[in-house]
């Protein structure tokens, strides 16, 4: 019975010892993707809704504060959705999750941001914080009250639409109007019909 040369002993053992090693390289790599965390902003955003989304009772509130972390790298890259949400949160605080505080300022600020970029509800939010009736009194602003919902009603939405006939109807920050309370109103009906699918 021949046996091994050292040489080829060496080369059997190389080979036993890289196969798993090997493999085992592979399976990290393939399974890194899964735990990566997304740097860019539209991800960072979609991270955070799907943190809430999937969060725990029994992890509650942690992920709430996970998410609003992910939130804010979100909209300091100035990702408009994020920076709504985030005016939200601080608009509705507690009413939202009672783990949040209210904070007025950091919510017209990130409303803002995100009615520069053109997000619709953001400018309707914006617009009814400027109500003194309906914001916060210390930041009440008829001008900019006005000027925002009139902005988000020239744009198409519907619920500004609805506020500004409202608004030209009861003189609300506006003089009365009877005209344009119906020609915004008309505008708003037509935006509910759209929404409406067909039969």
């Amino acid at each position: 019975m021949g046996m091994c040369t050292p040489s080829v002993l060496f080369v059997m053992l190389a080979l036993a010892v890289s196969a798993p090693t090997q493999a085992a390289g592979q399976s990290l790599t393939a399974e890194a993707p899964s735990t990566a965390q997304p740097t860019d902003a539209k991800g960072l955003y979609t991270k955070a809704m799907a943190t809430i989304r999937d969060g725990a009772e029994s992890d509650y509130p942690a992920y709430i504060f996970r998410a609003i972390a992910l939130l804010t790298q979100s909209a300091e890259q100035g990702y408009p959705q994020a920076q709504f949400k985030l005016g939200y949160y601080f608009h509705t605080g507690p009413n939202s999750w009672d783990c949040l505080v209210q904070d007025p300022a950091k919510a017209y600020y990130w409303y803002a941001l995100a009615a520069e970029q053109g997000h619709l509800e953001a400018q309707y939010e914006l617009a009814m914080l400027y109500n003194a009736e309906t914001g916060f009194a210390k930041f009440a602003d008829r001008d900019k009250y006005v000027a925002w919902m009139t902005k988000a009603a020239d744009q198409g939405y519907g619920q500004a639409q609805r506020q500004l006939a409202r608004m030209y109807q009861t003189g609300d920050g506006v003089p009365v109007d009877p005209e344009l309370a119906r020609s915004w109103s008309e505008k708003a009906a037509a935006q509910s019909k759209k929404r409406v699918p067909a039969k």
